[in-house]
Order: structure tokens, then sequence, then C-alpha cells
């Protein structure tokens, strides 16, 4: 009910994952402001006990949301989230452009390649303002380009032989006629030095002792020859 009443103007996501349980009152009051500028229903996904006060409502508070299932609705318009791989994948699956805010890890790396392939738009979690929020929801929801670079890299994501469905009912209906023995990782047949490789890591510590050892006799060889020759040079001064 609360997607289909958005009419023509769609619903924004919005969700920084599972882990995140608190937000500082500053960022929580930026996006309540920003969200109540906008049409668009906003359904954001709150892990804190309490849900703020002073909502709009154009704005609902969920505690979990089916993110792939919203996102795969035909009002979504836009994902605003932290960067997560999964999130990544569903939004190109469903060609949702993103607005990421990385927290950490490798969730800078996702916010640059959304960048790059023009999906989306990024901001610094330490930066956000009412101002750079604002205009970079509007331009994601006005400018078609992102639309239209998530609707190409979306149907290359889907060009695929088989679906995910087809893959694997094949994959069970191949290990109902032939067993899955001949589909076992070679590595169940190594022994514990062969499996963490340390048999590898005791010839290499070896070779660098070796390697350090012969250094430091060569030296040692190369400054005798060299106290040797002063002390001869410094005879011959006398």
């Amino acid at each position: 009910m609360f997607m289909q009443s958005s009419n023509d103007q769609g619903v924004i996501l919005y969700s920084l994952g599972t882990y995140l349980t608190h937000l500082p009152d500053e960022f929580v009051r930026i996006f309540r402001q920003v969200f109540a500028m906008f049409r668009h229903n906003v359904i954001w996904q709150w892990k804190g006990e309490e849900f703020p006060s002073n909502i709009t409502q154009n704005i609902q508070m969920m505690k979990w949301i089916p993110q792939n299932d919203l996102l795969g609705h035909n009002k979504t318009r836009l994902l605003i989230c932290h960067g997560g791989n999964n999130g990544l994948h569903e939004a190109i699956y469903h060609a949702v452009p993103l607005l990421v805010i990385p927290l950490g890890g490798d969730q800078y790396d996702v916010a640059q390649k959304v960048v790059e392939k023009g999906i989306g738009l990024r901001l610094d979690v330490t930066s956000v303002t009412v101002d750079s929020l604002y205009s970079a929801i509007n331009t994601l929801l006005s400018d078609t380009r992102y639309q239209t670079n998530v609707n190409k890299l979306s149907t290359l994501f889907r060009d695929r032989p088989q679906s995910p469905r087809q893959k694997a009912a094949y994959w069970i209906e191949h290990i109902l006629k032939y067993g899955s023995g001949h589909l076992h990782s070679a590595s169940r047949d190594l022994n514990l030095w062969q499996k963490n490789l340390i048999d590898v890591f005791a010839l290499i510590l070896l070779l660098t002792c070796l390697s350090i050892a012969g250094s430091i006799l060569i030296f040692k060889h190369m400054f005798k020859v060299s106290r040797r020759l002063f002390l001869a040079e410094k005879k011959k001064a006398q």
C-alpha cells in the first residue's frame, strides 16, 4: 500500500546495512529534513531502539526491509546505501540508481565503481549536509543518464545462458544422476602440510636465512679485504 501510494513519484529506499545500530542526531536530522523536501515516499531501515520523532508522512521507518523485493518493485526510484556488495548487485539487477555513503572497508571501492560506471553518486559520511544530500538525490532522480546507464548494466548482468533457478535445477539433477564425488575439491586429498603450504613457507624461510647468512659472510670478507688494503697503504705511506 505504501509503495503504491507514491503514485508517479515513486519510492526511495534508505538503508545503511544490518550492523549499524546508531546514527548521530545531526545525521538523522539532515536526512529527515531532506526527505521532507521530496514528494517521493521513503522507506527507511532503522536499526536503533526507538524511531526518531517528527517524521513526515512520506517516510515509513522499518526495523527490517526486504531490500531485494523492494528494489524489484516498479515504484522504486533510488537506493541510498552504505555500499555493500549485496546491495550493489541487487540494485544493478533491478536497474535502480544508487547514492552510496561508504562507512568503511571495501565500501569505498564500491562507491568509486558506482561513480565510474555512471550509475550513481557518492557522499562522504563525515561531510554530508542538507544541501549536498538534497543536490545528490535531486540529481539522481532528475538526470536520466543515471537510469539509462544502470538499465544497460542491468541488461548485461541479466544476459546469461541460464537463470539462477535453471542453474540450480541443473546441478541438483546432475548430482542426483551422477553423484557428487567428481565435484569434490582436490584439496580434500592433501595433508596438513600441503593444504597449509607449510613446506613451501619452510623452503622460503630456509632460502631467506641462507641468503641473509651469505650476504653477511660476503660483507665480512669485503670488510677484511678493505681493512687489509687500508693497512697496507698506511705502511707504505710511513
